[in-house]
């Protein structure tokens, strides 16, 4: 019989210990934030030569609980400009680009680290242009020798920016983008979040 209760009081135990680390999990689960929040999320693309922004939003709210919703059924904006490019006072190239800068939607989760509180958001979005380029002959004026399409897609299976909310709420937001030289002046493509505490 000792033998018996000896098993029976370890499988107690050990059923115990289970059932503590279960309910602990799942209060670290839980996500509690400082506040309730509410804002927008924006893409902008814009670039030095020719020199054009566009920008495109959709709003944002953030509860306490975690939960992040993103309303509305998307947002767009178009671009169009053309610029020539000069070298010691002559006409060297003419760019022009167009077309459609698209939001289609955003969706998230937040992430809390200690007293940092983080809004992990992936987003779908696009552009689709159209470049031209004509370089110029001082006999026959420009000659055309480029006109193509390109795109660009971010997808949800990206992975998600990470916004720091403490960042989103100071000033012009928290911004995650990256800028990179052009044939004149940069090159600009990424997103803001701002918020708002309530």
């Amino acid at each position: 019989m000792r033998p018996l209760t000896i098993v029976c009081t370890m499988m107690t135990c050990i059923a115990m210990m289970i059932f503590q680390s279960c309910e602990k999990s799942e209060d670290t689960d839980t996500i509690k934030l400082s506040n309730n929040y509410s804002g927008f999320i924006k893409v902008v693309y814009e670039r030095g030569f020719p020199q054009f922004s566009c920008m495109a939003k959709l709003d944002v709210e953030i509860w306490k609980d975690g939960t992040v919703v993103v309303t509305g059924s998307g947002d767009s904006d178009t671009f169009d400009a053309e610029d020539v490019y000069y070298e010691d006072g002559k006409p060297v190239t003419k760019v022009k680009m167009s077309g459609t800068l698209m939001f289609y939607g955003a969706q998230g989760e937040v992430m809390v680290d200690g007293d940092n509180e983080y809004a992990l958001i992936e987003v779908s979005s696009s552009i689709d242009g159209q470049m031209t380029v004509w370089a110029w002959d001082d006999e026959m004026g420009w000659i055309q020798v480029l006109d193509t399409p390109y795109t660009y897609e971010d997808k949800y299976s990206d992975g998600p920016f990470q916004f720091n909310i403490l960042y989103a709420i100071i000033g012009d937001g928290h911004s995650i983008s990256q800028t990179l030289p052009d044939l004149q002046g940069t090159f600009t493509y990424g997103y803001t979040l701002w918020l708002i505490a309530l």
